[in-house]
């Protein structure tokens, strides 16, 4: 019964269970081969949208546009028959372009500056290629500081304007894609009790051909399959310099560590209509200001900013121009549930079942070869007592033993021997009778020193029921003080 109860009942119930299915079918897909030239694209015509709906990611959690995810974007595509009919959700697959950015970096390299004239050192920070960029002194406070500068950037650091002679602040000609970015925890007056990740970049912008899948109708990206190589983004579909020129908004930003833990989105520019490339780069990848000091998550966190604003401004120039598009071999398909079976299940409740047949079996033959058949289990107290119900004489040995205790009783009883016989004449059933007596009378000595005030069970005991009420009292206050918490604090 417990093999049963406790094992087959509920692995019979984990036998079925439930998932999704995707059922699919060949069918064309229209990809678009439609864009926005490159000499078209300007702030007038992408900036402002792509700008407000990146930050509105970043910051606010705002739902991605159709085609992108927080890293790229990809060319839309759709099914060429009819697609009011659908259903819901619908999967998309099919073969089109993805548009990112990829990130490079090297460490920089700092360099002190001494400086007569302020009786104090400046700091640059310099690249294996040749750039330059000028930090300036360094602080004696304790906060944060982060800043990016790229090759459009009008003016860097304390006026000083960028140039591509030696000895001056920027990059040379062959090395003019590069931007740096750098973030610094202030622990004192010196750069060597300071912390400091600089980082001199490079972004590779590039497009890659793969087979994608669409949900519809949110156009959100569920899968996507590479094939073939990246290549580099032709100049024709995004235009590089105006995008880079949008981050060059340039303003050293700085935030004590207090103050970061408590509202580090106080750091966006008020006084700007957009926020600068730090700040996207603090939203794209939030992690606590002291980790900003490990280059890698550094890296990770402007190439997370670069992707969003990208992807952001890819799928604008995307589907700007009316679709033109080109038919193409795809999939069309949908997600069911379905009823399946467990096999692991399935073994387990075969196995209980074998077991259960092999114990029933067992039973059923000891049952059938024994020599001493009976008719029902002598182990309770009422196959007992249907035993001696018509034995007079049996019932009189126990006559006046209702209100003594079990140890008065095995006082008592305890030189009569009882057992199971077979009763002479007819039906020869079975039935419990004395089988030997001892000596004299001790039932009627015990009998007089048994107490007749009878003998009350633990369960209607006063002390049984005084603890009971007591715990049923606590647990009322108990619940009574929560549910007055709970209304104080509006359920929360």
């Amino acid at each position: 019964m417990l093999l049963i109860f406790w094992g087959l009942t509920p692995f019979q119930g984990a036998i079925f269970a439930t998932e999704k299915v995707t059922r699919s079918f060949p069918t064309t897909m229209l990809r678009s081969t439609s864009y926005l030239p490159s000499s078209e694209q300007n702030i007038t015509s992408v900036g402002p949208v792509y700008t407000q709906a990146s930050y509105n990611i970043a910051w606010l959690n705002a739902t991605l546009p159709p085609y992108t995810t927080r890293d790229f974007a990809i060319a839309p595509f759709t099914p060429e028959s009819n697609t009011s009919i659908t259903e819901n959700p619908e999967l998309w697959t099919g073969t089109t372009s993805l548009f990112s950015v990829n990130i490079t970096c090297e460490q920089a390299k700092l360099i002190e500056v001494p400086n007569y004239s302020f009786n104090r050192s400046t700091y640059l920070f310099e690249s294996s290629n040749g750039c330059q960029i000028d930090k300036g002194p360094w602080s004696t406070d304790s906060w944060y500081e982060s800043s990016y500068v790229n090759q459009y950037t009008p003016q860097l650091f304390h006026g000083m304007t960028a140039g591509t002679t030696p000895g001056t602040m920027g990059c040379p000609a062959n090395a003019s894609n590069n931007f740096m970015a750098y973030w610094i925890r202030y622990t004192g007056s010196e750069a060597n009790s300071t912390d400091v990740a600089s980082l001199f970049c490079n972004a590779t912008y590039y497009q890659h051909e793969v087979k994608a899948t669409i949900a519809s109708p949110s156009g959100s990206v569920v899968k996507v399959v590479p094939l073939g190589s990246p290549s580099p983004l032709t100049k024709d579909i995004f235009n590089v310099i105006d995008f880079e020129k949008g981050l060059e908004g340039f303003s050293p930003r700085s935030v004590s560590e207090r103050a970061w833990a408590s509202n580090h989105i106080d750091l966006i520019d008020t006084r700007n209509h957009y926020a600068t490339l730090t700040e996207y780069a603090i939203s794209a990848y939030q992690r606590p200001a002291k980790d900003y000091v490990d280059p890698m998550l550094l890296h990770d966190s402007y190439q997370a900013a670069y992707r969003l604003l990208f992807a952001q401004r890819m799928v604008r120039i995307l589907t700007s121009k009316p679709r033109v598009a080109r038919p193409e071999s795809g999939e069309r398909g949908f997600e069911t549930q379905a009823v399946i079976v467990v096999p692991a299940f399935i073994y387990t409740v075969q196995s209980i079942l074998a077991v259960v047949a092999l114990f029933s079996a067992t039973i059923l033959y000891f049952c059938i070869t024994r020599p001493l058949k009976l008719t029902s289990n002598p182990a309770s107290l009422l196959s007992i007592m249907s035993l001696i119900a018509e034995d007079s004489r049996l019932l009189n040995e126990f006559r006046g033993f209702d209100k003594v205790s079990t140890q008065e009783l095995r006082c008592v009883l305890k030189e009569r021997e009882y057992s199971l016989a077979l009763q002479e004449g007819y039906g020869k059933r079975h039935q419990l009778q004395l089988r030997c007596a001892p000596i004299g009378n001790p039932q009627q000595a015990d009998l007089s020193r048994v107490k007749r005030e009878g003998v009350r069970p633990k369960a209607f005991q006063i002390g049984t029921g005084v603890s009971f009420l007591t715990f049923q009292i606590f647990c009322f206050v108990i619940v009574a003080v929560l549910q007055v918490q709970a209304a104080r604090c509006h359920g929360e």
